[in-house]
């Protein structure tokens, strides 16, 4: 048997909204089906709200997997804008300490 790598994104495929809530969650789950590029077909649980055609990502819990919205770094974090001039050169940090 050989073993497979692949990412842990994808896209959204279709998705259901679970009437009832499964055995071990506290709140209604969807049940998302992803296309990954370079993988399988993936049945990932939510408690997301996502749309056909969003990009997730997921991780593998047991034998589930759990998916959650895939974001861009910059949307996420108040990056400093590179055009300020903090007197140092772009992308260096210094490093100091008292002894």
């Amino acid at each position: 048997m050989t073993l497979t790598y692949w990412s842990n994104q994808g896209t959204v495929l279709a998705y259901v909204r679970l009437g009832v809530v499964p055995v071990n969650y506290e709140f209604p789950m969807d049940l998302l089906m992803l296309e990954v590029k370079t993988g399988p077909k993936i049945a990932c649980w939510t408690d997301t709200p996502f749309s056909v055609g969003d990009d997730v990502t997921f991780v593998q819990l047991g034998d589930t997997y759990i998916c959650s919205p895939l974001y861009d770094i910059k949307e996420v974090m108040e990056l400093p804008d590179d055009s300020e001039d903090d007197g140092g050169e772009s992308g260096e940090s210094e490093l100091r300490s008292e002894s």
